[in-house]
């Protein structure tokens, strides 16, 4: 059987096929979506997640960067990732740095993937979800 137009018919199989390759192309986009969804942190949280990398800076070191890129994970709300750059009068002798963030009883905890690795008590989906790389 022929539809108009010269084109043979799809059959039923054909057509289920079809659907079910839509289907599955719709969930592995909503599942890379899912899996970067980490949020921009409240005003609290960056206060405390910039106090903690600048801690881990030094006092020598930390009035030489600035802490930008912060994001906390929505797989679990108690770890976030922040960057650290040098303000531009430093820039050509402080280095990008990368550190997870993690928030305790007694406030936040920066780690540095560099230095430490694993992280300890990070959980490996939260470690996808702020790609955390190890050195």
């Amino acid at each position: 059987m022929r539809l108009r137009g010269g084109h043979p018919a799809a059959t039923i199989r054909e057509v289920r096929a079809a659907n079910l390759l839509g289907v599955a192309a719709i969930v592995a986009l909503v599942g890379v979506t899912t899996a970067l969804a980490h949020r921009a942190p409240t005003s609290t949280e960056k206060a405390g997640i910039t106090a903690a990398v600048l801690r881990e800076a030094g006092p020598d070191y930390a009035r030489k960067v600035t802490v930008v890129g912060i994001r906390v994970s929505t797989v679990s709300p108690t770890w976030a990732l922040a960057d650290w750059v040098g303000r531009p009068r430093y820039r050509d002798i402080v280095q990008q740095e990368r550190f997870a963030v993690r928030r305790a009883k007694r406030g936040w905890r920066a780690y540095s993937p560099r230095f430490t690795c694993p992280i300890p008590g990070m959980p490996p989906a939260v470690k996808r979800e702020l790609v955390i790389v190890c050195y």
